[in-house]
């Protein structure tokens, strides 16, 4: 899980399924990559990300629509996709990881 500043707040950022769910309720769309290029969508995200690892932050979706900062913005972002391409990246680990305990068996 990492942590960045926002609004004088320590807030945690990590990746899940509540977070694709949270975005969904904000939005009413289905979570894929493609809704997010919107920018609306974008910071529904974020705004998901944020509330679901930090339940009793004090942050609204108004103050990252209003009064962040664009380097703000930009902090979280880069935090919730470092932390999004981890949890799509599990699969593929795993994957790998069971293709190496194979391969091992054979030799």
């Amino acid at each position: 899980m990492n942590t960045i500043r926002l609004f004088d707040e320590t807030i945690s950022i990590a990746f899940n399924m509540a977070v694709e769910i949270g975005y969904e309720e904000i939005t009413g769309e289905i979570f894929d990559i493609e809704s997010i290029r919107k920018t609306k969508n974008m910071v529904a995200l974020l705004y998901a990300a944020v509330v679901v690892n930090n339940p009793g932050t004090k942050i609204t979706i108004d103050d990252l629509y209003t009064k962040a900062k664009a380097s703000d913005i930009t902090a979280l972002r880069d935090c919730v996709f470092a932390a999004m391409n981890e949890w799509i990246a599990v699969p593929s680990v795993m994957e790998e990881k069971a293709e190496e305990a194979g391969e091992a068996k054979k030799n």
